[in-house]
């Protein structure tokens, strides 16, 4: 090894050091790309997710559900209905507006409607065969 060789690699390391030096990234820097990373994956998974929701709710319309799907809905509404109005009544604090948010909870008022059309129709047929 002679002198010149000693140089070279010392330039080399001395390149080698700044290129390492040059590409360090601040504190601040990394946090902020940790931060733009989980921003990114929160919002692909809240993408996904509300994609979902959408599809199920679209699935649950009424005109997209078959009739055995909605009478068996009907009969479930009733005997929430029916559970939430004997917990009502044995509660001690009832409030007006508590007795018909029973009714208009999720997917009920739509029930009740079907219910009261089945029940009118129901009561037509019988007036007519008097």
């Amino acid at each position: 090894m002679d002198i010149n060789d000693n140089n070279i690699n010392s330039d080399n390391l001395k390149k080698n050091n700044i290129l390492k030096f040059n590409n360090l990234i601040t504190q601040k820097d990394y946090e902020n790309i940790l931060l733009t990373q989980q921003t990114n994956k929160l919002y692909r998974i809240n993408k996904k997710i509300n994609e979902e929701k959408l599809k199920k709710y679209n699935s649950n319309k009424i005109y997209n559900i078959s009739i055995k799907n909605i009478l068996n809905n009907l009969t479930l509404s009733f005997i929430d209905i029916i559970n939430d109005y004997s917990n009502y009544f044995k509660d001690n604090n009832k409030t007006f507006n508590g007795f018909f948010s029973i009714l208009i909870y999720n997917d009920r008022l739509i029930y009740i409607g079907i219910f009261i059309i089945l029940l009118s129709l129901i009561l037509y047929f019988i007036n007519i065969t008097k």
